[in-house]
């Protein structure tokens, strides 16, 4: 009994004893599974979060702008390189212009020289012949003054008045007449008023001489007319008996102080006058 007794409080101490380490391993591995806590387990990297939709419009549209200004940008770049090749030919144009431009301005700078050297050319022939008119001019004022003062007189010339007269020794036709009177610088005399009609009269002795007037063609006529060498129309008339002017016909100098018509192929004594 008293070994049962004392077996019983042995056996208590056992189950005390187990039961200490049991708890002891328990507080053991309670220890250990707090050191591996996941709290304070090595961290490991987070999943990437998924775009929010938001986020993916915002890109789209910013490629979207890329896609655009790229567009913009070629666009502009081939507009660019186009007006480059129009600005380049239009310059070549207009180089090839100036070139042009600069040899016709070589030509005109040419021209000019010469129309220089040819304008100063003719100013001094110019000055020549002014100088040389001017000579003419007193020679002729001196002649002139000779004439006037009687100091000259070709031979066989009378000069009444401020004219000289000649009259021919030999007979021909009018125009033959006329001929020998230009040959000597004068023309048949012109007969322009009552005195020059007496000189003439007393200069031809009372016989016909060819006389400066003839008849010409008038085709506003028509009709034949009466002109003098000179070209002026016959103003005053002296005539023994006048008749119908016809072709081929010319005055003569003088029959009784008249005058008379022929045709210009008679032969006749004729006055020059200068």
């Amino acid at each position: 009994m008293s070994s049962d007794i004392n077996a019983a409080p042995d056996s208590s101490k056992a189950s005390q004893r187990q039961t200490a380490e049991s708890e002891g391993e328990k507080e053991r591995d309670e220890a250990a599974c707090d050191e591996v806590r996941p709290d304070q387990a090595e961290p490991q990297e987070a999943a990437p979060e998924a775009p929010r939709p938001a986020h993916r419009d915002r890109l789209r549209a910013a490629a979207l702008c890329l896609v655009a200004l790229s567009v913009v940008s070629t666009a502009g770049i081939l507009v660019l390189s186009a007006r480059y090749v129009s600005v380049s030919l239009e310059k070549a144009k207009l180089q090839t212009g100036l070139k042009n431009l600069n040899a016709s301005h070589c030509r005109l700078q040419d021209d000019c020289s010469d129309t220089s050297a040819r304008c100063r050319l003719l100013q001094s022939s110019h000055r020549e012949l002014s100088q040389q008119h001017r000579r003419l001019q007193d020679e002729v004022q001196a002649l002139k003054q000779q004439i006037k003062e009687g100091k000259f007189c070709p031979d066989g010339w009378r000069q009444i008045g401020s004219s000289f007269y000649l009259k021919s020794t030999e007979r021909k036709n009018w125009r033959e007449s006329r001929a020998d009177c230009l040959r000597r610088g004068s023309d048949l005399v012109r007969i322009s008023g009552p005195e020059e009609q007496e000189i003439v009269s007393k200069l031809s002795g009372g016989n016909e001489s060819w006389i400066g007037l003839r008849t010409e063609w008038m085709p506003a006529g028509p009709k034949y007319v009466w002109k003098w060498v000179d070209g002026s129309a016959l103003s005053q008339r002296f005539w023994a008996e006048e008749l119908e002017a016809t072709s081929w016909q010319a005055a003569a100098c003088c029959r009784r102080g008249n005058w008379t018509t022929t045709f210009q192929n008679a032969i006749k004594s004729w006055i020059c006058e200068k």
